[in-house]
């Protein structure tokens, strides 16, 4: 599917469960410097009281979805520091245009750190009686 999406579109999953959509979504974006966003939309279904995220304090499946979102986001934007920090040139060492260029590409970390801000949003749909 990645080889459908040109970098800078809006996914929406209007039933996003647990969220792994976004979760593809922001891993995707850290991989190939992609800009893409979503929407995802899950209605507060109950979790079952019987169920282990019921257990861990979820009471809803979109809390669970939310959840996923905050440490996914999290956990790519470490992964992508720790991958930048281990290929910046050592200090002496002559920038090559190539790391000149990556430098300046979309997953700079003002793009990455998106990835828990404003571009990264979690929409749930409140029912109505």
């Amino acid at each position: 599917m990645p080889s459908l999406w040109d970098g800078s579109d809006l996914v929406m999953d209007f039933f996003s469960g647990s969220a792994t959509t976004a979760h593809a979504v922001m891993q995707l974006n850290a991989e190939d410097g992609g800009m893409r966003r979503h929407i995802m939309v899950q209605l507060p279904e109950p979790c079952d009281e019987k169920s282990e995220a019921f257990k861990a304090g979820y009471k809803t499946i979109a809390e669970i979805g939310k959840e996923r979102i905050r440490r996914a986001g999290k956990k790519i934007l470490e992964e992508w520091q720790s991958k930048q920090a281990k290929e910046k040139p050592a200090q002496g060492d002559l920038l090559t245009p190539h790391s000149e260029l990556r430098t300046r590409s979309p997953t700079s970390a003002s793009a990455c750190s998106r990835l828990t801000a404003q571009t990264w949003r979690t929409f749930t749909i409140s029912r109505t009686s």
